[in-house]
């Protein structure tokens, strides 16, 4: 696993680009694993979308994995989760983000 100095803001595509490096070596197995960091990473950090897209392109490499069928189960239900509580709730409890986007649709 790679060590990062700066813990509150590291640089995630990095497991993607050594993913993409795997691929070019045609060892995809390999590219998975690193591809599954950042899904976990994103994860943690509520970055589902980010997540999401990672664990699909964990399945176009190596689709028997079904811990990532189960990661990606969980996380659209994550997603949905955060979705109803920003309608309800403008805090970010267990660990949802914000949108970028307002929740309230602008007036011109």
């Amino acid at each position: 696993m790679l060590n990062n100095q700066d813990d509150t803001n590291p640089d995630l595509s990095i497991y993607n680009r050594i993913g993409d490096l795997y691929i070019k070596l045609k060892d995809p197995g390999l590219a998975a694993d690193y591809y599954d960091q950042a899904v976990d990473k994103y994860a943690e950090l509520g970055f589902h979308n980010n997540a999401i897209a990672m664990c699909n392109k964990v399945l176009r490499n190596a689709p028997a994995r079904q811990t990532t069928y189960l990661k990606l189960a969980k996380l659209y239900a994550a997603k949905g989760s955060c979705r109803r509580r920003s309608r309800t709730s403008s805090n970010t409890r267990n660990g949802c983000r914000r949108s970028a986007r307002s929740s309230t649709p602008s007036r011109r």
